[in-house]
């Protein structure tokens, strides 16, 4: 299926290297969709290196393995190369259509289990839907 009427057509997928991490473009709208930054170890109060995610708030974390590798020297990213690694890093990247969609473009609920949160999905401008955070 391909993208919606409303889609941003000069939009890359790819997120391109700004300041300390990538940034990512909401190809719906255009707007930024989500940054991923990676800290030295030192740097925050994990013991090695973390990462921070911005896209539903902000998300922080032990780098997973192999995401300081893919990183390294590069200008831009996939976010589906950085899904592989760690799904919820790009969550933002809808995997049924390929594209990034900014917070206020994915249509997003929570999902409880037995009272507590469990998930937040979303489902795409496409009508796609996906785990966004777990």
């Amino acid at each position: 299926m391909g993208p919606h009427n409303g889609t941003v057509s000069n939009v890359s997928r790819h997120g391109v290297r700004a300041d300390d991490g990538f940034e990512f473009a909401c190809s719906a709208c255009g707007v930024l969709a989500a940054t991923l930054s990676v800290r030295g170890a030192g740097q925050t109060i994990y013991d090695g290196p973390s990462y921070r995610l911005e896209f539903l708030g902000e998300n922080s974390g032990i780098v997973p393995a192999g995401l300081v590798e893919l990183l390294e020297g590069r200008d831009e990213i996939d976010p589906l190369d950085v899904a592989h690694l760690h799904g919820e890093l790009g969550a933002f990247c809808c995997v049924a259509c390929e594209l990034n969609y900014c917070a206020k473009c994915w249509s997003t609920w929570i999902e409880f289990d037995e009272g507590f949160y469990d998930c937040t999905r979303g489902r795409c401008p496409n009508g796609h839907e996906q785990m966004l955070d777990d």
